[in-house]
């Protein structure tokens, strides 16, 4: 187990590079997210206004959208994007196929009926500038996991020698002494107000959780488990870094220039409608008080009585730039990749396309996703439920069942290779001219689970392989009887199987 002074070191590194992103951070989310800034040092406090920068809300918009369509295309809500399998050959019997969609069904209900989604949403939104996170514990009172996406301006960590995150350092502030009491009844502090630490670090396959004081001078509670209650994930990163680099790293500089043009375009457009008028020196005006602003007075001599002044921005060209500049910010976001629908309805090969190209984009990033937060998070719900007793050991036959992600991009990936094999098999047949020749040429007793795989359908609607085999077996011993021309056995069962001209194969 690590020393409280290894852990501090630990600490300061993290710490100082979260000092480090500080500054772009603040920028980010002052400018794009501001309902979750809290950034700079003199922090936002309850009630107060988050968009006093803000001129152009279309990066805002932008950014929320993306988060939606990351979490649509990962985690879609009310649908089970999961499956429970083994390598183990009990994965073909009925027994089995029961007891996991059992197990399923309940992971799937006990996610639905938490704040899961509502959590995982706020955190792709932190996503957008690099770095998101969430928390996952179990309420024993009201019989229900509960999420909280976390304010990663407090979050430090760091990487261990493997590339995952497992320290993880979160500040709380300074509790006072009704706070403690409020939010920690069964710790004892030593101080009326103490600023306190959140500590996660690994040992020997497990997680140890403590809570101590910025000072490290005292651990009050120390607790460990098999999975991390913190599940941290990044966009990309840079190498040496620990910390995301998100898409808005690459954008703040554009969406300050563009958010800049929109309060200039509105001080011009202000002006023309109500613009400044010029009066004769002369008059009793205080020409120290003169401004050019909307509805100011200038003075000027040999100026008889009071004009407008003249004003003639070229407001076509602002609005034309800002929006230029938002659909640079568009196609960042990977909003409209093929371009504005204009119709309705698409087509199902304009949607595949669309759902492809997004594929291509974002498999990388989705590849970190799925090991950086859906891998921990499996884990760690499962963990929670199997200890309050909702589910059993994921346990069966001697072998530990595995997760498989069934998410709409996976399913996408699965769908192009279902169109692929069925392009093999159609060219197949225009190379032999013979149907039956495919028979002998794939799998063909294996293709129902594929297919119903491939397309998200529900597999317990389908035989298993030995029912499978049954049935086929049958079929031909009947075939068998009413012709003797014809004989042979289902070729899944290894037997020999003559097509009528086609050579026997095994």
């Amino acid at each position: 187990m690590l020393e409280i002074r290894q852990i501090q070191s630990y600490y300061e590194k993290a710490k100082t590079e979260l000092e480090y992103f500080r500054p772009i951070q603040a920028d980010i989310y002052d400018y794009v997210i501001p309902s979750r800034s809290n950034w700079r040092n003199n922090s936002i406090v309850m009630g107060e206004r988050t968009d006093l920068y803000i001129y152009n809300n279309h990066p805002q918009i932008a950014a929320k959208e993306f988060a939606d369509n990351m979490v649509s295309l990962t985690i879609p809500s009310g649908t089970r994007f999961f499956d429970l399998t083994t390598n183990d050959k009990l994965s073909n019997s009925d027994t089995f196929h029961q007891d996991i969609e059992l197990i399923s069904e309940r992971i799937l209900e006990k996610l639905n009926s938490s704040n899961f989604y509502q959590a995982v949403s706020e955190s792709f939104l932190d996503l957008t500038a690099g770095t998101g996170g969430f928390s996952i514990n179990y309420d024993k009172i009201r019989d229900t996991l509960f999420f909280t996406s976390l304010d990663m301006s407090k979050v430090s960590f760091l990487e261990d020698n493997t590339g995952n995150i497992s320290y993880i350092f979160r500040n709380l502030g300074v509790l006072d002494k009704a706070s403690q009491q409020l939010l920690m009844p069964d710790i004892k502090f030593d101080y009326d107000n103490i600023e306190l630490l959140e500590v996660i670090y690994p040992f020997e396959n497990s997680y140890i959780y403590m809570i101590t004081d910025t000072m490290f001078s005292k651990v009050y509670k120390k607790v460990t488990s098999k999975t991390n209650p913190y599940i941290i994930f990044r966009w990309s990163k840079r190498s040496g870094e620990n910390r995301g680099r998100g898409i808005l790293h690459n954008l703040i500089g554009l969406i300050k220039m563009t958010n800049t043009m929109a309060r200039d375009v509105l001080d011009a457009s202000s002006l023309v409608i109500n613009p400044p008028v010029v009066a004769s020196r002369n008059s009793n005006l205080n020409p120290n008080n003169i401004r050019i602003e909307p509805n100011s007075i200038i003075t000027l001599d040999n100026i008889d009585g009071i004009k407008p002044f003249p004003i003639s921005p070229n407001l076509p060209f602002g609005y034309q730039a800002i929006a230029s500049n938002n659909q640079e910010i568009d196609n960042a976001f990977m909003r409209n990749i093929l371009g504005q629908v204009t119709t309705k309805e698409m087509t199902a090969t304009e949607i595949n396309a669309r759902m492809q190209l997004a594929n291509n984009v974002l498999g990388a990033a989705y590849n970190r996703l799925q090991n950086e937060m859906l891998n921990p998070l499996f884990a760690r719900v499962i963990e929670l439920l199997t200890l309050n007793g909702i589910i059993d050991p994921l346990v069966y036959g001697n072998k530990k069942i595995k997760l498989i992600y069934s998410s709409p991009i996976i399913n996408l990936d699965k769908s192009i290779k279902l169109q692929k094999l069925m392009q093999s098999i159609q060219s197949t047949v225009q190379a032999t001219g013979d149907l039956s020749f495919v028979v002998s040429a794939y799998k063909l007793n294996e293709f129902p689970l594929y297919s119903a795989k491939a397309l998200g359908a529900d597999i317990s609607m389908l035989n298993t392989q030995d029912e499978v085999n049954q049935t086929l077996k049958s079929i031909l011993q009947a075939k068998q009887q009413k012709s003797m021309a014809v004989s042979g056995v289902n070729p899944a069962l290894n037997q020999p199987i003559n097509l009528g001209g086609v050579p026997n194969v095994q």
